[in-house]
This record gives C-alpha cells, sequence and structure tokens, in this order.
C-alpha cells in the first residue's frame, strides 16, 4: 500500500569531488531532504542560473539536514542554517547535492 505523505524526507549519500593538488578527492557525506510537489518546484528556474541565485534558494528549502561533514577543526559539525549555507556555497558541493535529490525524486517517480 502507498503511503501519501504531505511533507515527505529523505536521507540520501552525496559524493563529492573535493579538489586536491593535482586532481580530486572522493569524500561523502549524508543529506537530508524535504520533497517539494510540482507546483512548488516549478517556481525554481534552473535555466536561468548563472549567478546561482535559483540553486541556491532550492538547496536551502529542500536540504533539512546532513551527517558526516567535519568543520575545519575535525569535528563533527552539527546541522544549521548557517552550515547548511556554508555547505551550498561551495560549487564542488552544490553540484552533487543537486544532483543526489533529483536522482532520488525521478527513481521514485520512475517506480510509481
Amino acid at each position: 500500500m502507498f503511503k501519501l505523505e504531505t511533507a515527505p524526507r529523505f536521507t540520501h549519500g552525496v559524493t563529492v569531488q573535493v579538489p586536491v593538488d593535482g586532481g580530486f578527492e572522493g569524500q561523502t557525506f549524508k543529506a537530508t531532504y524535504q520533497t517539494l510537489g510540482i507546483a512548488e518546484l516549478a517556481q525554481y528556474d534552473f535555466n536561468d542560473d548563472a549567478q546561482g541565485a535559483t540553486s541556491t534558494a532550492f538547496l536551502r528549502k529542500v536540504l533539512v539536514g546532513f551527517e558526516d561533514v567535519q568543520g575545519d577543526d575535525g569535528q563533527v559539525m552539527p546541522y544549521s542554517d548557517r552550515a547548511r549555507d556554508a555547505l551550498i556555497d561551495m560549487p564542488f558541493v552544490r553540484v552533487p547535492l543537486t544532483q543526489t535529490y533529483f536522482a532520488a525524486v525521478s527513481k521514485a517517480q520512475l517506480g510509481n
């Protein structure tokens, strides 16, 4: 039986290719997302996102938690709006965050 939730959330692993001297290092963390409905999702125009404003607003809305993220001091960073904003301000993080969200909801749509 399908359970219709009004505000479903899900947690998925996100793999980030962090730039390092001479290449990249794959690092992972878990992101918790708030699912948006089609009408709300339509408010975001990703085709007109040259300055990153759309993807920033989108990620601020859908990213509601994370795990396995460390700060500069090596300590686990708890989720907060400020920590979320620091995370999505990094270009090599925001793209995988967005891709993971859409891959998850697309797979769910294809399965229904």
